[in-house]
């Protein structure tokens, strides 16, 4: 029996890499966009300007100067400025960073889940879910904006990083009886759970969210070793320092509108917000298939969230739980951009797979309920549950539109018919041109281009006075960029 467990945890193990795998092909042929070009500018230009020509210096000055004039993000004013992929290695650089942080938001994930649930199969198949509901589902192509663009990756992607790694020490913490191993645990999960309240302040809520839930988990453990609550209270501290820095009200006012202007605003902005992108969710039957794959699993492999036992009212406090973590997952947005809706992608992509991910992870709550105090029915629970996933996806017929709609899916078609490359080689084109551009000339680029949709936009335009188009004339000292697109089918 554990052989064939092993074999199915193995086995799904490789169908999350496989489901992942196009989106590393396509860390391959990411490019400097958009924001991209204004932190490289930024970050030149003060270490030309600091005395010590030390990058990390002029990072450090950076970072102070927008925390108090653009936002209070920490951390990721700190790496986006530090980085910076096309300084160091050229048009190579962001492919290489992109694929390191793609890989290492992988690991960290499935780290993160291995900590949770110990059983190898549960693990294997709550990481197999969790790739689906982030790569292979019709709404995931936005990801584009944390695993395809340098911004995105050093505000978010990192962070999220950092944040499972954080939570997976500290429970790592409670296991150890090495008080050496345990200091050190606690300490490097402090650090990372510091910083990782460091990025936007979206996935600074999905941190503080995750570390409240594990001391909800481990509530007994938390007060026995007092210790525990450290990397919690210094994810907190992260958190305040960050929500305090007056760069973020400097940036939120310029986009205040009448109605959307102060927090009990947002607050209604955020309910308006919830209920909407919560019942896309649940309306997707695809993730009711994974739903009850994720139940059937914990139920085979006995999982246990509470090790006492989940009674009914620890049930409702991880539903209470998990609505509040969602909840203000997408706050922050609504009362930073002042409006009911998450404006961008990558706003829309975080809030999306974080709350399938707590949907899962209640899932498995209400199976070990299931287990425990009807454990008669558990079987009937979780037929009645799988046959109704898979009749709401035959009669919507839609399982086929949602992979061919997903992010995953769309960038391996783009890299078999060619398109990925030849927009990556356009892009790269176009930099290459204004490389050898003359210093002070007018620089007009007219260049065919293949769009690849998997791809993140690059910003150059046909209007020489757009913020891009100006931030990358000043970045290769000419007077001006003008970028005329001809667009092939």
């Amino acid at each position: 029996m554990k052989s064939k467990k092993k074999i199915l945890a193995i086995i799904l193990l490789v169908a999350a890499i496989i489901v992942a795998l196009p989106i590393v092909v396509g860390c391959g042929y990411t490019y400097l966009a958009e924001d991209d070009f204004s932190f490289e500018n930024g970050a030149i230009d003060e270490l030309f300007e600091q005395p010590s020509d030390s990058l990390f210096v002029a990072a450090m000055v950076r970072t102070v100067k927008y925390y108090f004039s653009n936002q209070g993000t920490f951390f990721g004013n700190f790496m986006v400025h530090y980085v910076l992929p096309y300084y160091r290695m050229g048009l190579q650089g962001t492919p290489v960073v992109m694929f390191i942080v793609l890989i290492a938001f992988c690991i960290g994930l499935y780290v993160f889940i291995r900590s949770i649930f110990k059983d190898e199969l549960a693990t294997a198949a709550f990481f197999f879910a969790t790739m689906i509901s982030m790569f292979l589902l019709s709404d995931t192509n936005p990801g584009k904006e944390l695993f395809y663009w340098y911004t995105g990756a050093m505000f978010y992607t990192i962070e999220l990083t950092l944040s499972f790694f954080a939570v997976s020490l500290c429970i790592k913490a409670k296991e150890l009886e090495n008080k050496g191993k345990i200091a050190a645990c606690i300490i490097v999960s402090a650090v990372f759970g510091f910083f990782a309240s460091g990025g936007i302040l979206q996935p600074t809520a999905v941190h503080c969210a995750f570390m409240f839930i594990m001391m909800l988990v481990w509530n007994k453990k938390v007060l026995e070793k007092r210790y525990l609550d450290i990397p919690p209270l210094m994810s907190l501290i992260g958190a305040i320092f960050n929500v305090a820095g007056p760069g973020n009200y400097i940036r939120s006012e310029g986009g205040m509108t009448e109605g959307h202007s102060t927090i009990f605003d947002a607050f209604r902005d955020a309910i308006v917000c919830y209920r909407r992108e919560i019942g896309h969710i649940l309306s997707n039957p695809v993730f009711w298939i994974l739903i009850a794959f994720v139940f059937v699993i914990a139920i085979c492999c006995e999982v246990k969230v509470m090790e006492d036992g989940m009674s009914a009212v620890w049930l409702v406090i991880f539903f209470a739980a998990m609505v509040f973590s969602q909840f203000i997952t997408t706050f922050p947005v609504n009362y930073g951009y002042h409006g009911d809706s998450l404006s961008s992608m990558r706003t829309s992509y975080t809030f999306v797979f974080v709350s399938r991910m707590l949907f899962m992870f209640w899932t498995i709550c209400l199976a070990q309920f299931v287990r425990e105090h009807v454990s008669g029915l558990k079987y009937v629970f979780a037929a009645v549950l799988v046959l109704f996933a898979v009749v709401f996806s035959l009669v919507s017929g839609r399982v086929v539109s949602e992979v061919k709609g997903s992010f995953s899916y769309i960038t391996a078609r783009d890299f078999k018919n060619g398109r990925l490359q030849e927009c990556y080689a356009t892009r790269s084109y176009v930099l290459r041109q204004l490389e050898f551009a003359e210093k002070g000339s007018d620089v007009i680029i007219y260049v065919p281009i293949k769009m690849a949709d998997c791809t993140y936009g690059m910003g150059l335009t046909e209007d020489p006075g757009s913020f891009v188009n100006t931030t990358v004339a000043y970045m290769y000292d000419v007077h001006s960029v003008t970028v005329f697109y001809d667009y092939l089918d």
